[in-house]
């Protein structure tokens, strides 16, 4: 026997908020039914000085790129990533035909 039971979400959405200002969605190569999905930070350097800034940006560009710290990360189906795409979108009210 199958049972549909509502989900009980918290009342407060800010119960431990992640702040992220990156994104990386792909698919699995071998299933292309799931989507991954990762969330993450990067803050901004604490870099005092010209010479810093160079330094910087030198020791990043060797190392491949900023490091991001992960915030999230998840996998869905294909079906439900659409279902978050289209509840993002009446949200915020940028759906296609809206």
């Amino acid at each position: 026997m199958r049972a549909a039971l509502p989900a009980s979400w918290p009342g407060d959405f800010s119960f431990d908020p992640q702040v992220i200002n990156q994104v990386a969605i792909t698919f699995d190569q071998g299933n292309p039914e799931l989507v991954y999905l990762m969330f993450g930070h990067i803050g901004p350097p604490l870099w005092m000085t010209d010479d810093a800034v160079e330094q910087g940006i030198a020791q990043y560009e060797a190392e491949g790129g900023v490091p991001v710290t992960t915030r999230g990360s998840f996998v869905v189906s294909r079906t439900r990533a659409i279902e978050i795409w289209e509840s993002m979108g009446r949200m915020l009210g940028t759906l296609p035909g809206q």
